[in-house]
């Protein structure tokens, strides 16, 4: 998604790898600089995108969900499956009808330990003796079409 063209900006606390060509944004709460303060001013930037790190409280809920009708905003949040989503939505606070405006897809995703391809889950000096080495990522998009009646 990173373009010459497009002016991709992040809200993070904190911020945990630096990305060129991004522009990243830490809340501060010690200094006295909050979510909204921070979302704010990403907001007054004319951000293409925008990714707000994992939504938690109930500030970091509304703003980018509200956002997210003029502005293509990605964020994560725990749940259980891809479209368990819109559930954990509806749970933290969102009203149903913004839900369906605004939601375009989900992705989850699993990580799996994956079998030892040297002992193929015996045990060997290769995995330590656990018969795993690595793991393998299982993954869902659940994309949204339509009207979503929530």
């Amino acid at each position: 998604m990173r373009t010459e063209d497009k002016n991709i900006m992040t809200i993070e606390n904190p911020i945990k790898y630096e990305m060129e060509g991004i522009v990243q944004s830490r809340i501060d709460i010690k200094a006295g600089v909050s979510f909204a303060d921070t979302f704010r001013a990403v907001l007054r930037q004319d951000p293409d995108i925008i990714y707000v790190g994992e939504m938690r409280d109930l500030e970091p809920r509304r703003l980018p969900v509200q956002a997210s009708t003029g502005h293509l905003v990605l964020s994560t949040l725990h749940s259980n499956d891809a479209i368990g989503a819109i559930t954990r939505l509806r749970d933290i606070g969102i009203e149903g009808s913004l839900i369906g405006d605004v939601l375009k897809c989900s992705f989850a995703q699993r990580l799996l330990r994956r079998i030892c391809i040297q002992c193929k889950g015996k045990g060997c000096n290769f995995c330590c003796n656990i018969g795993y080495r690595g793991r393998v990522a299982i993954t869902r998009l659940c994309m949204l079409t339509g009207i979503l009646d929530c």
